[in-house]
């Protein structure tokens, strides 16, 4: 086992895994549903952004993610990222060690939860999210009409950087969005372009992240103290953006650090 930090042996471990910061926007739903765990948080960068690449590239760093922390007690993966997730229900055939889950669940519990029934659906996510056809089949299904889908390359990678400014590719990207009745946001970088895209889109957005958690029913002010938040970033350089995301939505104390896959935890 990787010299490390802040891991509590006597604990159980929740992984939750995204290409960068931006899937974190899961972890508040999730933190309401466990208790006295290690929760770790990775931002794994090493081929950011999941958009342009293979699906058996992903699944492999997925299951990668399984076989580093495995010796850390773990208990549940949450894939937080849309794109991973297809790829992973795509390309890896042999069981995981643990349970699994992904976006495509949580798609499954949010359109449920909306009655789409007859309502026209638009889906906004990464390239390969987008051509995979999954989730729009799987709204068709939900609204019995027709669901169109809208490719977000330039939202993808000045979200996941946390630029000041979107690009003009990225603001026509989300200008060219259809005029439904209910947007999904099938990239959890788009959650930070909320803003954005309430200026170009009148209707309801809906965070697929939101659903992660398999547990739907939370109680709002649920006792979660004992948990032991770990923020892990392959970059050292997006440390910092790691850790303003959770400040922004996580009230508890975490750490945060740099994780090299060659050496484990930095001293």
């Amino acid at each position: 086992m990787p010299p490390d930090l802040h891991i509590d042996k006597s604990k159980s471990t929740i992984l939750i895994a995204d290409s960068c910061y931006c899937g974190i926007s899961a972890m508040p739903s999730i933190l309401r549903t466990v208790r006295d765990k290690n929760v770790i948080f990775l931002a794994d960068y090493r081929f950011n952004p999941f958009g342009l690449k293979s699906q058996g590239m992903i699944a492999s760093l997925v299951k990668e993610w399984e076989n580093h922390f495995l010796p850390y007690n773990l208990e549940h993966i949450y894939i937080a990222c849309n794109t991973a997730s297809i790829a992973h229900r795509n390309e890896n055939r042999a069981p995981f060690s643990v349970p699994v889950d992904d976006m495509i669940s949580a798609l499954n519990r949010a359109s449920s939860a909306r009655q789409l029934s007859s309502k026209t659906v638009s889906v906004f996510g990464t390239k390969l999210t987008i051509e995979s056809n999954a989730y729009q089949n799987i709204l068709s299904k939900e609204t019995g009409l027709p669901v169109s889908g809208v490719v977000g390359t330039y939202c993808e990678r000045d979200a996941a950087g946390m630029e000041e400014r979107l690009s003009a590719q990225a603001i026509e990207e989300i200008k060219s969005i259809p005029q439904t009745d209910v947007l999904f946001l099938a990239c959890t970088c788009f959650v930070y372009l909320h803003e954005e895209i309430a200026r170009h889109f009148c209707g309801k957005v809906i965070d697929i992240s939101a659903y992660l958690s398999p547990q739907l029913q939370i109680e709002e002010n649920a006792d979660v103290k004992g948990n032991n938040i770990i923020l892990l970033s392959s970059k050292a350089a997006k440390l910092p953006l790691l850790e303003q995301a959770c400040k922004r939505i996580v009230q508890e104390s975490f750490h945060a650090q740099f994780y090299d896959w060659d050496r484990g935890f930095s001293e």
